[in-house]
Formats: structure tokens, C-alpha cells, sequence
């Protein structure tokens, strides 16, 4: 990974997220943990702690990537069902009344964004809104969240691409080991994907 995509603030569980089978979920924690080991992991802090929220801006026109996950890493989006109502929520223009998708990845027990803030409403209760709107269409075990409380954000810098920052995360999936080739996953859309395929093949 580039030095200029480990430093923009990008969740580092990414590369060793939960699989389908429960073989897969085993090996992605194990990836993980070793991960952690080598690294150390950035988010130090839990996704819903205070400090997540310390000093958090909503710019009017600012890209934001947005990393929220499910809480103790469930993977409720490995059910094809789940990341299909998920991928209508994100896909549908209605869910977006301020705010312009660029990017989003969903992974099995996490959500990626990459959104342009707009001047009717903060960065909090956009993603929010996004959140509540797929727990709705999903139906959880009782008494069990959808999503942790909170969420991972990182204001893109001007010198930061944003071609080069949607690769990395549409390589995700490859890199968890989900599948060969990242167009092989399906969920995922929104504006900047096709020119990230055009660009094709980015993975070599």
C-alpha cells in the first residue's frame, strides 16, 4: 500500500475483514489479529466512544471516506438478502438529499463511503440517515444493532486522489481474500466506480 493511501486515515481492518463461510471468517480474524500485531491498528479507539467524535467538521463540498461496521464485526451482509436491501438503500437517490455519493463498498461486516458533503445537513446525520435507512430494511436477531454506534471519518486532503484512494478500497474485497478480482464483487456503485474501471487493470 502507498504511504500516501496507509496515511489518509482509511480503516486498517479493510485487508482482513469477515468472509461468507465460516472457514473464511476464521482465517480473516486471524488475518487480522496479525495485522494488528505487525502494524498496530489505528482505530484505537471503539467505533462509538466520544473520541471518534472529538473534533469531527461538516464541510459544505469537503469528500469525506466514511468507515462504519457492525457491532463486534458481525457479518449480517454476508446474507446475500442483507447486502442486497443495503446496495438499494445506497444505489437510491432518495437516500442522498444532500449529500453526493461518489464511492460506496460494502463489505461483510463493514460499510465504506466516499461522499461530497452538501450544505443541508452535517456529516453526523448524513451518515446516520444512510445507517437507519438499511437497518429498516433488514430484519436482525432481537435485540441485536445493525450497526456499532458511531463511525470512522477522514476529510480527504487536496493533495489525496480520489482515483487512487477508490481503488484501494474497491480492492478490499481482494485483498480479504472474497474473491480474485475486484469486479468480480458486486457490492458496490456510485459515481466514480466506472472511472476506476476504466483505469483497469489498476490491481497489477
Amino acid at each position: 500500500v502507498s504511504p500516501q493511501v496507509r496515511g489518509s486515515g482509511l480503516c486498517p481492518r479493510c485487508s482482513c475483514s469477515s468472509e461468507f463461510s465460516d472457514s473464511k471468517i476464521s482465517e480473516s480474524k486471524s488475518r487480522h489479529r496479525s495485522h494488528v500485531t505487525q502494524h498496530g491498528d489505528m482505530d484505537i479507539n471503539p467505533p462509538g466512544s466520544i473520541a471518534l467524535r472529538r473534533g469531527r467538521r461538516s464541510i459544505v463540498g469537503q469528500v469525506y471516506l466514511i468507515t462504519t461496521a457492525t457491532p463486534c464485526r458481525r457479518a449480517h451482509f454476508a446474507a446475500v438478502a442483507n447486502a442486497r436491501a443495503a446496495a438499494h438503500v445506497l444505489d437510491d437517490e432518495s437516500s442522498w438529499p444532500s449529500a453526493i455519493p461518489l464511492l460506496w463498498l460494502l463489505m461483510p461486516d463493514h460499510l465504506h463511503l466516499m461522499i461530497e458533503l452538501g450544505a443541508t445537513e452535517s456529516l453526523s446525520r448524513c451518515v446516520g440517515r444512510i445507517k437507519a435507512l438499511i437497518a429498516r430494511r433488514i430484519a436482525t436477531e432481537s435485540n441485536c444493532r445493525l450497526w456499532q454506534p458511531s463511525f470512522h471519518d477522514h476529510a480527504l486532503r487536496r493533495e489525496e486522489s480520489m482515483l487512487q484512494i477508490a481503488r484501494y478500497i474497491l480492492a478490499n474485497p481482494v485483498r480479504a481474500g472474497l474473491v480474485r478480482d475486484p469486479q468480480e464483487w458486486a457490492w458496490r456503485g456510485s459515481r466514480l466506480l466506472s472511472a476506476v474501471i476504466e483505469e483497469l487493470p489498476w490491481m497489477r
